[in-house]
Order: C-alpha cells, then structure tokens, then sequence
C-alpha cells in the first residue's frame, strides 16, 4: 500500500513539474521543436566532452588548421576578414536591435524588443559561460587544438554564434511572406561566416561547430517562451501601476473609488 502510494506520490510531482515547464512554452510550436532542441542540446554537450577529452575532434580541427586556406598573404584575406566582421557581436547586435526596433514601431508592440533582449542576454551568457569553462586557447596562439582549461576563449565562437542568435532572430521577425527568403540568408551567413574564421585559422572547426548548435539552442528557447515570458511581465507591469497609482491617491489624501457591488437578483 505504502508502494502504491509512493508510486502516485512520484507521478504527481513529474506531473506538477513536467506543468510548470510545460506552461513557459507556447502552445504552437511544432512537432519538431522539442526532438530538435533535444538533439542540438546532446550534440552540444557531447560536442565539448569531446574538446575537453582530446578526441578525434580535436585531430580534426589540427587537419583543417594545417590546410592554412586563406594565409595573411592571400588576396582573399581582407574580403574574408570584412565578411567574418558581419558576425561579430557588436555589428551583428547593432543590426538586429535597429531592425527589431523598426518591427516595433511598424507592429506597435513591444515583443521584438522584448526577443532582441532575452536572444541578447542568452547568446552573451551560454558564450561567455563556455568559453570561462573550458579554457581553450584558439589557432592563433597555438597550433595544439587540444589546448584546454589554460586561460583560453575560444570555444564557442562568438562570432558564429552572434551570426546564428542575431540574423536567425532577425529572421523569425520579418514578414511571414519574406521569412524563407530572411531564413536561408540567415543559414548561409552562419555557415559562410563559420567557415571564414577557420578559413582565417581564428577558431578551430569544432569551435564553430559548437557555435552553431549553441546559437540554435538559444533561438528555439527564446522563440518558444517569449509569449509565456511577455505575459508574466505585462501582468507585474499592471501590478506596479496599480501599487503607483494607490501610492499617489494615498499621498495626495484621494479615496479610490469604492468597488461597485452589484445587487442580488
């Protein structure tokens, strides 16, 4: 008996907790979201046990750093630089908050705003958090790709993953009759830009790798919460008004108005 009850005791909290994770994502989302941000997540965390372990991943990133592809002495290498400059978090974030800000004035709402600061936060957080974590020291000052946990910043890279967060929120933004088109721009900046700083031997190939599945990983999570996220706050907004608005009735010595009751029928 004690069992049974043990047993029902447990489905109700994966209920209750399964509920509460549940009620942050909207209720349209498609049935490829969740096995695709599953399946970015595990390969992401996988992806950086590998680049911690010294694996096959790391001789993979040594073959394509000593392809040396587009050397400071190549006619190709300012275009690429100026190309892989599109990715960077400064330009690529000065990009989407100008169109984000054009989306909100032209739809009068305040959502894409609200997706530019919550894609801002998450693609500067999950970046920063991975790069302190592992350590990794990038093509530039070492030519070992398994340089791990000894001061680096490279893995992820932000470059890419600014490119996938910034162009990719820009992309789920525009008009639903440009939003193919806005999609597979944003696709081929993020492979085109990748490939340009290995190309330029600023990141290892893994680096960039991660950076695409970190940067896809923040757009499903931003995309899917932010009705949940806008309501929360549209509702703590009205609570702070009304708070205000009794704070000043009360200062300037002003009864609110007595709540109508309506008589019994």
């Amino acid at each position: 008996m004690r069992n049974h009850r043990s047993v029902l005791q447990q489905k109700g909290t994966q209920r209750a907790t399964h509920g509460r994770a549940s009620a942050w994502v909207r209720r349209d989302v498609p049935s490829w979201w969740l096995p695709a941000l599953i399946a970015a997540t595990a390969g992401y965390t996988l992806l950086t046990l590998l680049v911690l372990a010294g694996s096959g991943i790391t001789e993979f990133d040594s073959f394509w750093y000593d392809l040396d592809l587009v050397p400071p002495t190549s006619p190709l290498h300012l275009p690429v630089e100026l190309w892989v400059f599109l990715g960077q978090r400064v330009p690529a974030m000065i990009i989407a908050g100008l169109y984000c800000l054009y989306r909100a004035r032209r739809t009068r709402s305040w959502t894409p705003l609200l997706m530019y600061a919550m894609a801002g936060t998450g693609f500067v957080v999950s970046v920063l958090s991975v790069k302190y974590l592992t350590g990794r020291i990038g093509p530039r000052y070492t030519d070992v790709a398994h340089t791990v946990w000894d001061g680096g910043d490279i893995f992820p890279s932000g470059h890419v993953t600014g490119t996938v967060v910034m162009y990719g929120l820009i992309a789920l933004l525009v008009p639903l009759a440009h939003r193919k088109l806005a999609t597979v721009v944003a696709i081929v900046l993020s492979v085109t830009v990748g490939f340009g700083t290995v190309a330029l031997n600023t990141h290892w190939l893994s680096d960039v790798v991660g950076a695409w599945l970190n940067g896809s990983i923040v757009l499903l999570v931003v995309w899917a919460i932010t009705p949940e996220v806008q309501r929360r706050l549209g509702a703590r907004l009205q609570r702070i008004r009304a708070w205000h608005h009794a704070a000043i009735t009360a200062h300037d010595g002003i009864r609110p108005p007595a709540p109508v009751v309506e008589p019994r029928r």
